[in-house]
């Protein structure tokens, strides 16, 4: 009874994808284009250190009017851009190697669920633009 369901699912599942093949083939291709983005405009910080990524970043920030501050605060993120009601914590590491602590493995989820956008090893254009996204919104 149970091998005739299992038999019954897959064969669905098979028609589904021979008829949506196309479909699923055009998103499958659009993620890899935009994953291969990603990756390509994080090229220029491979290999830089972490306080280089963080120095350009505050700068572009704070060029547009952003008050950023340093936390210092073991387990916390780097830096906090306070926008509007929201805050925005920036977590810079290495691109290329850089790993979170445990205890900001601890730290940066409950930060998200009390309503904080944290980003984890952001180049300092993403910094930019999520921080203009938020004082857009």
């Amino acid at each position: 009874m149970a091998f005739r369901r299992v038999e019954r699912r897959r064969r669905a599942a098979e028609r589904y994808i021979a008829r949506h093949a196309d479909e699923l083939w055009q998103a499958e291709l659009a993620a890899r284009a935009k994953e291969a983005e990603r990756r390509e405009a994080r090229r220029p910080y491979c290999g830089v250190l972490e306080c280089v990524i963080e120095r350009q970043a505050l700068e572009l920030l704070s060029a547009d009017g952003f008050e950023v501050t340093k936390v210092g605060r073991h387990g916390w993120p780097d830096q906090v851009v306070v926008v509007g009601d929201r805050t925005l914590w920036l977590e810079f590491k290495k691109i290329d190697g850089g790993h979170i602590t445990p205890a900001q493995r601890r730290v940066i989820p409950r930060l998200r669920k009390a309503g904080a956008v944290v980003l984890v090893r952001p180049t300092p254009e993403e910094a930019l633009e999520a921080a203009r996204r938020m004082r857009a919104e």
